[in-house]
């Protein structure tokens, strides 16, 4: 094995003893230095790389490498190439090239279903750094305006990088609707709201879905309806509430008249009882032609009152010679009190609206005792029913406790 070139010499004898030399030189080549070179020493699974001899003539590589031909690795491995230069020489250098796995990336979403108008956030996981489709910024709200999937590229510290993707659903606001049964009222009239277009129904004023309430004043009402989705919308309804017209009246004797002008008018006799319409009696004022208990009904805005009950009682000079022929003792009284009547006949008893309060038979002869013990402090009038001569009578009393 020789280490250096080198002229060797040789000493030859034969059998007669006689000796003559040879020499032969041995060239010794120091062996090429060879190098073995990777474009990329650390690849992600799926990429390529190219090794590549250096310092020879020409080189073989383990693992089925062609010289500076690229090939793609699947694990982790060194490479053996082994250089052969021009006087044959050979050498070898290695090479490892590392295979690394692609990183499992994740595509997450805060709300994979919204309402048009809301944000999402989308953000990425299991690497380093998250590049979205779609100009989404990774972690950061954004206005999706359709329904989109949206795919993030995750690269992790190895610069290896992979995909994973996520849907975003944009739903439409439902069309809701507010819908009332009456846009107009009269004060203490019910009305109902109901919301449509949508599953469920919020109000604002303390209003229930479809169920009746008493409004008091003019006012909007807001409805929020909610779909299957969960997304919301609002409309509006505007309930009038007009105030019922004023009823005060004033009589003069036997006229009665609205204070109210402007408004119509329907008088009615036999107020609290059978409360009979009069024919052609629709004027602001009215006369009496018959004594009786009267009401009118006043109308304005589409909205009606009744007044209280109104008794008018014709007085005059006979009849009052006829009333004085009944007498009441005591009256004033605490309810309880004694008729004196010189004329028999049916009598009622009425209060200050006009309303019965009881009936009976005085025989001119006999006086009546009478219990009203029961009924309240006030103005009563004691008036005969039967009127064969149509004259009045009548008679005051006065119940005070």
């Amino acid at each position: 094995s020789p280490t250096g070139t080198n002229t060797y010499t040789v000493t030859g004898t034969d059998a007669n003893g006689c000796k003559n030399t040879a020499s032969r030189t041995i060239t010794v080549n120091t062996l090429p230095t060879v190098t073995a070179n990777t474009t990329t020493p650390s690849i992600c699974i799926g990429e390529s790389a190219t090794l590549s001899g250096g310092g020879a003539v020409s080189y073989a590589w383990t693992g089925s490498v062609t010289d500076n031909v690229s090939f793609n690795p699947t694990v982790t491995d060194t490479y053996t190439v082994t250089g052969t230069d021009a006087n044959g020489c050979k050498n070898t250098a290695s090479a490892t090239i590392t295979v690394n796995d692609l990183p499992i990336v994740t595509a997450n979403t805060t709300t994979p279903s919204i309402c048009i108008g809301e944000s999402a956030t989308l953000s990425g996981g299991g690497a380093v750094s998250y590049v979205w489709t779609g100009s989404v910024t990774d972690d950061v709200s954004f206005d999706p305006t359709v329904t989109d999937t949206y795919t993030v590229t995750g690269t992790d510290a190895n610069g290896c990088k992979n995909t994973a993707s996520a849907t975003i659903t944009v739903n439409d606001l439902p069309t809701v609707t507010a819908n009332t049964t009456t846009p107009i009222i009269c004060s203490g009239e019910s009305a109902t709201l109901s919301g449509g277009g949508a599953v469920s129904y919020v109000w604002t004023g303390s209003v229930t879905d479809n169920v009746s309430f008493d409004p008091t004043v003019t006012d909007t009402y807001t409805v929020t309806g909610t779909d299957a989705n969960g997304c919301k919308n609002t409309a509006s309804a505007t309930i009038t509430v007009n105030d019922l017209p004023s009823t005060a009246t004033t009589v003069n004797e036997t006229t009665i008249t609205v204070d109210l002008a402007g408004a119509t008018y329907q008088w009615v006799s036999d107020c609290g009882v059978s409360n009979d319409v009069l024919d052609n009696e629709t004027g602001q004022s009215f006369t009496a032609s018959v004594e009786g208990n009267y009401s009118v009904i006043v109308t304005e805005n589409g909205c009606s009152a009744t007044s209280s009950c109104i008794a008018i009682l014709f007085t005059g000079i006979d009849d009052a010679e006829h009333s004085s022929l009944i007498n009441i003792y005591p009256n004033p009284n605490n309810g309880s009190f004694t008729i004196h009547s010189s004329i028999g006949g049916s009598y009622k008893v009425i209060n200050e609206l006009g309303q019965t309060v009881d009936t009976f038979q005085l025989d001119g002869i006999n006086d009546l005792n009478v219990d009203f013990t029961n009924i309240k402090n006030g103005m009563y009038m004691l008036v005969r029913i039967d009127n064969p001569d149509n004259r009045t009578i009548s008679k005051k009393i006065v119940i005070s406790r």
